[in-house]
This record gives C-alpha cells, sequence and structure tokens, in this order.
C-alpha cells in the first residue's frame, strides 16, 4: 500500500496510506483502489522482469476484481447521492482514475473525470472542498494530465494556491520572476553541478524566463527532496505538505508548452523530460504501464527534432534520451528504441563509462544515490552497444567528439 500511494505524493506518503486506512472504514471503495493499484503494481513487476512466476496472473485478476468493487460501491452512492457523504465519493472517483491512468486505460479515466467534473461541480466546485482534498484532487489530476501529455482538466482553487505558495519550507517563484532570481539553486556536496547546464550551455539562451523559473522550482524540488533522503531516518523535516510546493511546480510545468514551435525549437521535449523524469524517479510508477505511454510521448516530440539536437544540444539530447530510458519499461520497445539513441549520441561524446556519463546528467537534472542503481542499470543496457559501434565502421557516428563546452 505504502509504495502505491507514493507515485502521487513523494514526501510522507505514508500519511496518505494512513488516511485511506481511516476511511476504509466508511468508504471501502478507497481501500480497493488502494489493493487495485497495488496487486496491479506486483503483476506488472513480474511480468517487465520476466519473473516467469506462475502467480503472477493472480495479482492481475486481484487487481481487476477489486477494480470492478470500486466501481459497484461508486454506484450505490450514486445511486444514493441525497444522503451520501460528497466529498468521499469525490475521493473515490478520484482514487479510481489513479488506478485507470496507472494502467494507462485512457478511455476509462476519461469517462471517469468527466464524471468527476460534474460531480464537483455539482457539490458547488472545487473551492468548496476542504484542502487536504483538493490536495489529493490536484495530485491526481497531474497525473491524469502526464499520462495523457495534456493541461490539467481541474481548475487551481485560489485558497490552494494560496495554502501551496505559502508554504514554510519552500519556495515557488512566480510566472514572471525577477531575473536575478532564476537558478539561484543551492550549491554544496551532492548539488553542486546540479542545473548547471541550463545556465552555461551555448544552447541556454533559448530558455524564455517562464521555462527557467520551471527550471529553478524542479531544482528547488529536487534538493528538499534528496537532502532529507542523506538525513537518518529521526531527523528528516518534510511533511505531507511538502507536496503541495510540489504539485504547484508540477502544474507550472504543464502550463508550458512549446509543441506549436515545431522541430527547429528543442523546448517540448526538455519540458516532456521533465515531468517524465519526475515520474520515474520521484513518483516511483515504475512497472506501471502507464510509464510507456509517457515514455510514448518524450519520444513522440523528440523524433522530430533530432537533427536539430544534434547540431545545437547534443548534451541536452544525450539527458532526454537517459529519461526516456529509465523510464520505458523494459518490455517494451520505446526502452529498446531509447538505449539504440543513447547509446549513438553517448559514443557520439565520447562518453564511454558511467563515471563520465553521471557527471554529465548531474549537470541536468540527476543526483546521484548510492542505494539507487537504476541509472547505473541504463547504463549497462548501452553499455554493450558502444563498445560495439567502437568495432565497426559506422560512418554516421563520429564517436569521441566531445561534449561541449559550458561557459
Amino acid at each position: 500500500m505504502l509504495h502505491t500511494v507514493k507515485c502521487c505524493w513523494p514526501f510522507r506518503p505514508e500519511m496518505l496510506g494512513i488516511w485511506c486506512g481511516q476511511q476504509a472504514t466508511t468508504q471501502p471503495a478507497i481501500f480497493y483502489g488502494v489493493i487495485s493499484m497495488s496487486a496491479s503494481h506486483r503483476f506488472h513487476i513480474d511480468y517487465n522482469h520476466r519473473t516467469n512466476d506462475p502467480q503472477a496472473g493472480q495479482w492481475m485478476l486481484q487487481a481487476l476484481e477489486f477494480r470492478a468493487k470500486i466501481i459497484q460501491s461508486l454506484k450505490q452512492t450514486i445511486n444514493d447521492i441525497a444522503t451520501t457523504n460528497v466529498d468521499l465519493a469525490i475521493v473515490t472517483i478520484a482514487m479510481l482514475i489513479c488506478v485507470e491512468a496507472s494502467n494507462a486505460n485512457l478511455a476509462e479515466m476519461d469517462i471517469h473525470m468527466a464524471g468527476l467534473q460534474q460531480l464537483i461541480q455539482s457539490a458547488g466546485g472545487i473551492g468548496r472542498l476542504d484542502l487536504s482534498t483538493i490536495s489529493f484532487l490536484i495530485g491526481m489530476d497531474i497525473l491524469w494530465a502526464i499520462v495523457k501529455c495534456t493541461s490539467p482538466a481541474l481548475p487551481l482553487p485560489p485558497k490552494y494556491l494560496e495554502y501551496a505558495l505559502n508554504h514554510p519550507s519552500l519556495t515557488i517563484h512566480p510566472y514572471n520572476p525577477v531575473e536575478e532570481d532564476l537558478l539561484s539553486i543551492p550549491r554544496g556536496n551532492i548539488f553542486h553541478d546540479l542545473g548547471s547546464r541550463f545556465v552555461h550551455s551555448a544552447w541556454a539562451g533559448i530558455l524564455d524566463r517562464s521555462f527557467r523559473a520551471a527550471i529553478e522550482n524542479f531544482c528547488n524540488r529536487i534538493v528538499h527532496y534528496e537532502a532529507d533522503e542523506q538525513r537518518q531516518q529521526r531527523d528528516r523535516i518534510v511533511t505531507y505538505g511538502d507536496n503541495n510546493p510540489w504539485n504547484i511546480s508540477q502544474r507550472y510545468i504543464l502550463s508550458l508548452s512549446y509543441e506549436h514551435l515545431g522541430p527547429g525549437d528543442i523546448r517540448e521535449p526538455l519540458r516532456r523530460s521533465m515531468l517524465t523524469y519526475s515520474m520515474a524517479r520521484y513518483c516511483k510508477f515504475g512497472s506501471f504501464p502507464c510509464m510507456d505511454e509517457i515514455a510514448g510521448a518524450l519520444r513522440e516530440s523528440l523524433v522530430p527534432r533530432l537533427d536539430t539536437f544534434l547540431s545545437t544540444a547534443s548534451d541536452l539530447l544525450f539527458w532526454i534520451l537517459y529519461v526516456g530510458a529509465l523510464t520505458a519499461r523494459e518490455s517494451s520497445e520505446h526502452y529498446l528504441w531509447y538505449c539504440a539513441h543513447f547509446s549513438s549520441v553517448s559514443s557520439t561524446l565520447g562518453v564511454l563509462d558511467f563515471t563520465d556519463a553521471r557527471a554529465l546528467l548531474e549537470q541536468f537534472f540527476y543526483i546521484h544515490r548510492p542505494a539507487d542503481r537504476a541509472a547505473e542499470k541504463v547504463w549497462q543496457s548501452v553499455s554493450s552497444r558502444i563498445t560495439n559501434s567502437l568495432c565497426i565502421d559506422r560512418p554516421v557516428l563520429r564517436v569521441g567528439v566531445g561534449i561541449p563546452e559550458v561557459t
């Protein structure tokens, strides 16, 4: 249960788990939702890693069984809407959307989202709800938007925005920050190089102020998360409320769009890579099918711009391809595509071992965690391809050209 709820809320997810357990006594559908996602996650872990567990199929059957129970419970609630707790019904539908979104059931999650919007509107609007319920809905809405690669469906209530922006331990930059405030990321220890490529690279000038503010916000969320991960359990300072600035930061990124600028502009793949990276590295959706949808959307924006990246920002392309490989499930063709292109670009840049790869990744958003081997696992998947490319005459590759210098 704990891992499942952590997917949408990276800070202190156990608090949501406790809340779900409390609400399950009067609204079992909430508990069904958590169990359904947990069972589904177990199945997809077995499938993705090809464990050949004979019991794996039972996990998916259990996930579908509890999903059916959620829908049955909702029908009873809607039929008796005059006496039911509307707020709990809203949360139940939101939980069901999380189940459908994590499993990449796009049509189903859209149907439930439409129903949720109608119920919220008939109940007086999202601003009428308490802050904890709004926070839950905003997190769900962000998941829905990232999986669909679209803007959030729900409005952001002013009282929630004010609450998140006034969080005591975090700062969120507004949409038009003062120029000198941008990219003032804390430096030292593991954060020494964080985000430095967005300041000193030759291509950094294309980043507009709104995008630079989004990068600043994202880096600050990373610093807050990673710094707390370094502390002993008894010394940790993050709270469940820290998810609210996280939500605002994610919505900020979702509010931007550069797709209309065409293949000559590199910002749209970068924007999508930030959302993609947050899902893989911090929200930890891991083996859920939605990760292939997200990796596919990133690839879709990247393909028509590959030539532009290779000629103007090959180091940034290295980062985005890494994010795609980290996100896509190993069983998907997206994973093979990302690994192949990541191998090619690594060779072009002369990045031939993980030490060099890590040094470059850390100049974007990557923070090394000794116990987390995911980045090295991706590198192992491409290292053999790099070795092979060095032994074959491939004129399309210019091996060892080197990483673009930063000023």
